[in-house]
């Protein structure tokens, strides 16, 4: 699926790949699957092009030919024909990290340029409806102007709403929000009313009466811009969905980082399209940094650049970055994400970690902002246990409520020895002082013994690929164990850690090599002790190289990368993927996880890169988002054996965990 307006888990409009060659009629849909309606007219010399959603066509209108469909990091572009003159819709959603309050505002572009070689009267339309939420009932709609008195929008919201609450993952809190202000030499004007009635109005005239009626089910709100006779026409709306609480952590309630600025749609929805120039500035250098990471990597051709300019609204649209609600200060940023299209918990540890790779390339401070969490609830000392918490809350995202029972999903060393290497890959990343740690340190420890006492042997348990269940005694958490523990280590400069982790190690691969598939002549690490022929993706290497810890040496990277070069070629004739395990306990695996695939190629391919896996991973997860078989938000996990569904995507689709592909660009420095 193409990325149209992606800027946070309630704020994310996808066009599937299967309609996006005929857009005039494609419907766009919420990552979740939900329809959205979003019309796109543009009317030329009176007669009027429908351009986007129109599923059913319009009476009395044409639609425009499609001539192409292209994407960068941040924008989707597609273009068009109608009658002489060309059309292009820009769908702009502004990825800026590093500009909390640009990051924050929960709206996204849509910009329509109408260009001809003769002057040509010119009106361009746009508008939505209430598919874009998760309300029901009778609701409130309200157009309004901006504080800056041009800006119209339209407001949707639900008198009696539950904060917090979703229906089917979108928010049924908040307000729906679409708007516009008048481009330079156009006249402006709205209506609300029944959908057909909107649509004939501007197919009539290429204007609307500035009416709105009460709230109505088909009803559309709809915004024209009448440029007259011009050359060149270029009109910009916005759409999003406004939470003036977020979420809440911990019993409070959290906003958006921009209402430290912009507190009302009325304030935020002026500021962010007189924001356009700049974010737009910023996006072309945005983008091409992106490009430029994908191409240093030619065996690859244009797929690896490709998946990654595919990535980055997917990641950053997972996460919200919020302060306090009570007091709005922007010291107390924090950034918490969605774990979309599974549970929905919130900042899921086992999520992050995979996500990572893209943060630390591009903005590692995120990181730090996505753990710090984590440590705050640790020192309220709600939690129970001494392993870390899965997630941070007992009921979905948006509560972070954490888990006062010490209950969770059964995942342990995967959950606790990751949050040391995260937090380590910060301050690597970053060159940051620990001093930030030294409040959180004590809990840290607590967690570290803990990793001391139960991570060589893992008791029964799940890995964070929990579809797999569970067994004890697993190589890849024990892995995990002495990895973190290195990271822990170096983190506070402890030869204690250090020393247990690379204890560990020898213990699983060096000395006695009870991770092994054989001591004499090993060609593999087991997914379980004692299980010879069993194997898993010894994913946790990747951070081990990345972060310069050397837990385990780099004959240990030779043997995995010899070891998925036989996998990949097992299965060349199948699927072109990998399995991404054999479990000792008789589980049967069909899929690939691609995010894992692609951690392995990414050490593979620096310490034996004639293997060619590096190359093997990039090829299959782009052959799987592009088969044809999976129009969805580019998903992760692949069914690549047996004899049904082969290359379909099984449940993981629009996760931030694609930001795994970035592991290729981060280890290559």
């Amino acid at each position: 699926s193409y990325p149209l307006a992606v800027r946070n888990p309630y704020l994310s409009a996808w066009l599937p790949g299967n309609t996006a060659s005929n857009a005039p009629t494609a419907e766009p849909e919420f990552w979740y699957g939900q329809i959205l309606y979003w019309p796109v007219f543009a009317r030329v010399a009176g007669t009027t092009y429908y351009l986007f959603s129109e599923v059913n066509g319009v009476s009395n209108a044409k639609a425009a030919t499609q001539t192409a469909i292209e994407f960068t990091s941040t924008h989707t572009i597609i273009t068009y024909t109608a009658g002489s003159a060309t059309v292009i819709l820009d769908f702009f959603s502004p990825v800026s990290p590093s500009n909390y309050i640009r990051q924050s505002l929960p709206y996204s572009y849509l910009t329509v340029n109408v260009t001809s070689s003769t002057a040509q009267d010119v009106q361009i339309f746009s508008g939505i409806d209430d598919s874009w939420s998760g309300f029901s009932g009778s609701l409130d709609a309200v157009v309004d102007t901006g504080s800056n008195g041009e800006t119209i929008y339209w407001d949707l919201s639900d008198p009696g709403q539950t904060l917090y609450e979703e229906v089917d993952q979108m928010a049924a809190w908040g307000s729906v929000v679409f708007g516009s202000k008048p481009a330079t030499g156009a006249t402006l004007t709205y209506m609300y009313n029944v959908r057909s009635t909107v649509q004939q109005d501007f197919v009539a005239s290429g204007t609307l009466d500035n009416t709105a009626t009460a709230y109505g089910e088909d009803y559309t709100f709809g915004i024209s811009q009448d440029f007259g006779s011009t050359t060149s026409a270029s009109a910009t709306f916005a759409v999003g969905y406004d939470r003036a609480h977020a979420l809440t952590f911990l019993g409070a309630s959290y906003s958006g980082y921009y209402m430290s600025e912009y507190s009302t749609p009325a304030t935020a929805l002026p500021a962010f399209l007189a924001d356009y120039e700049s974010a737009y500035d910023e996006s072309l250098t945005f983008d091409a940094r992106v490009v430029a990471a994908g191409s240093e990597f030619t065996p690859f051709n244009t797929d690896y650049t490709d998946l990654l300019e595919q990535s980055v609204r997917q990641i950053y649209g997972a996460m919200d970055v919020v302060i306090p609600t009570s007091t709005y200060d922007t010291a107390d940023v924090l950034v918490f994400l969605k774990e979309i299209s599974s549970d929905g918990d919130v900042s899921t540890i086992d999520v992050i970690l995979p996500t990572f790779p893209a943060l630390y390339v591009i903005s590692p401070d995120w990181i730090k902002l996505l753990v710090e969490p984590y440590l705050i609830y640790l020192n309220t000392g709600d939690w129970p246990e001494k392993y870390i918490p899965h997630d941070l809350g007992a009921t979905v995202y948006p509560q972070a409520s954490g888990h006062n029972d010490g209950g969770g999903e059964a995942i342990y060393v995967e959950a606790t020895a990751p949050l040391f290497t995260l937090i380590y890959a910060y301050t690597y990343a970053t060159g940051a002082s620990t001093a930030w740690l030294d409040e959180y340190r004590e809990k840290l420890f607590v967690a570290g013994d803990w990793t001391v006492d139960n991570g060589l042997y893992p008791s029964d348990q799940l890995s964070t690929v929990d579809a797999i269940t569970e067994s004890a005694n697993q190589t890849g958490l024990a892995i995990c164990a002495a990895v973190g523990l290195k990271a822990l280590g170096a983190l506070f400069s402890l030869s204690n850690y250090t020393t247990y982790g690379e204890s560990f190690a020898d213990t699983i691969y060096t000395t006695e090599g009870i991770g092994l598939d054989s001591t004499s002549a090993p060609t593999h690490f087991t997914y379980n002790y004692d299980f010879p022929d069993s194997w898993v993706t010894a994913f946790h290497l990747f951070p081990d190289s990345l972060l310069g810890l050397s837990t385990f040496p780099e004959e240990a990277h030779i043997m995995q990368a010899a070891w998925y070069a036989e996998q990949y070629a097992a299965l060349a004739s199948v699927s072109g993927g990998t399995l991404y395990a054999v479990p000792g306990n008789g589980y049967s695996v069909d899929f690939m996880i691609s995010e894992w695939a692609v951690w392995v190629g990414a050490t593979s391919r620096k310490y034996a890169s004639s293997y060619g896996v590096g190359e093997s991973a990039v090829d299959a997860m782009f052959k799987f988002i592009t088969n044809g078989l999976n129009p969805v938000p580019m998903p992760t996990k692949f069914v690549v054996s047996g004899s049904s569904d082969l290359g379909e995507y099984v449940n993981n689709k629009a996760r931030s965990t694609v930001g795994s592909v970035w592991s290729l660009v981060a280890l290559d420095g």
